[in-house]
């Protein structure tokens, strides 16, 4: 009797694993391989695919990057520009500033030139006068 029953418990064993067997192998009879399986493969396919996301929000945020970057680049340049539009702007009003004073001095020597001129006049009229006078 328990030589029947190790038998028949071997015999439904059997079986049960033939028939899991087949059911693997065609995946028609049970669901259960298949949603392994296709469990298995989405959570593949989910990894790819977060995978995926992951590089093209990367590759995105270097995109980002790279045009910030240029647009501190950028805008670095114009600064540079302006600065020195400006200090050429600024050497030219100083250059402007002493043409205008080299022209003030020159102005002051002329005048000083007239005046000395003037002088020597004078002195030389007194001279005369003197001469004219020593004369009488």
């Amino acid at each position: 009797m328990l030589k029947n029953a190790y038998l028949s418990f071997i015999q439904t064993s059997l079986f049960i694993s033939i028939l899991l067997l087949l059911c693997c192998c065609t995946r028609r009879f049970i669901i259960l391989p298949d949603f392994f399986l296709n469990h298995k493969f989405d959570n593949d396919n989910q990894q790819t695919q977060n995978l995926k996301h992951n590089i093209f929000i990367w590759e995105k945020e270097r995109e980002r990057e790279r045009k910030r970057e240029r647009e501190r680049e950028i805008e670095r340049e114009r600064k540079r520009k302006k600065e020195t539009r400006e200090r050429e702007r600024e050497r030219e009003r100083e250059r402007e500033r002493e043409r205008e004073r080299e022209r003030e001095r020159e102005i002051q020597r002329e005048i000083e030139r007239e005046r000395e001129r003037e002088r020597e006049r004078e002195r030389e009229r007194e001279r005369e006068r003197d001469t004219v006078t020593d004369l009488w």
